[in-house]
């Protein structure tokens, strides 16, 4: 009976580390373009 409530819980949490995951690689993305655009841009 516990199982449902325990791959609910698993799903959640997949969906919070895909989230996250998604949230650190956009921020990674971003700090990347604020750096690298300035330089094109000087070129």
């Amino acid at each position: 009976m516990c199982a449902p409530r325990l791959s609910r819980i698993l799903e959640d949490m997949d969906l919070f580390q895909i989230i996250s995951a998604v949230v650190i690689v956009g921020g990674v993305v971003v700090t990347a373009l604020i750096a690298i655009v300035p330089s094109v841009v000087d070129r």
